[in-house]
């Protein structure tokens, strides 16, 4: 990719919250084009680049920069995930080393030419990825350990994930085969499920305990979280053997 496409590169690395809808108001994709490349800036909301403007940048409106590439002749899209919210780092890197994470253009996408076109492609690249500009994009928080891992490589920036590709590492490059990239994405979710709810049971049982057994004891007994099997064994550090 051209150097011209990106900011400087941002070293830290924040958790932003992708749970509700700003205050400042919904971001939306700029599109301009390059031959057969269209380029997506993301535009946050003037409530928020005026806020963040004149509380620490002494006015001066920070610049939006490329967050995404269309390749509609590699047939590919490249991902700069970048902040989004009331910080001076807005438009910032997202990641502390990874800054651009490419996948296959959909199938059937038309070469867009306003924010509507750009979300219309969004919409068919796979699940685990933030779709909506407002947040920024990248991988949705539960697929945030796929990040962390690879980020302990030195030196690697770009993520490709391909169904063309071996999963390796090449220069500064991280290759993940599409079919691991999606089999790992089920796992995820599966987890994320699966602690969902476990915690449920867990609030409800607080809930429970310091609510109607406080109240009235004497009508709702002390609720403790049912014994599941095995649970014994795993707090030890136990493991299957064959």
């Amino acid at each position: 990719m051209s150097a011209d496409l990106f900011a400087p590169e941002q070293q830290d690395d924040d958790e932003i919250s992708t749970t509700g809808p700003s205050p400042f108001g919904e971001a939306r994709f700029v599109v301009s084009s390059k031959g057969q490349r269209a380029i997506a800036t993301i535009r946050a909301p003037d409530a928020l680049v005026r806020g963040v403007a004149t509380q620490y940048l002494d006015g001066e409106q920070p610049e939006p920069r490329a967050a995404l590439v269309m390749d509609f002749d590699a047939k590919t899209i490249s991902i700069f995930p970048q902040l989004i919210y009331f910080s001076d780092r807005l438009y910032g890197q997202k990641y502390r080393s990874i800054r651009e994470i490419e996948i296959p253009l959909p199938e059937q996408s038309k070469m867009p030419t306003d924010h509507f076109g750009v979300v219309s492609i969004m919409r068919e690249i796979p699940n685990g990825f933030i779709k909506d500009p407002s947040f920024g994009l990248g991988f949705v928080k539960e697929m945030r350990p796929l990040i962390n891992s690879i980020e302990k490589i030195n030196g690697v920036s770009c993520l490709i994930i391909s169904e063309r590709e071996n999963t390796r590492v090449e220069s500064n490059r991280f290759y993940l085969n599409m079919e691991e990239y999606l089999s790992l994405r089920n796992g995820m979710n599966r987890i994320a499920r699966l602690h969902q709810a476990e915690s449920l049971v867990e609030r409800e049982l607080m809930a429970h305990n310091a609510s109607i057994h406080k109240a009235r004891p004497d009508l709702f007994e002390f609720k403790e979280r049912p014994y599941k099997p095995g649970t014994v064994f795993k707090l030890l550090g136990g493991t299957k053997t064959a």
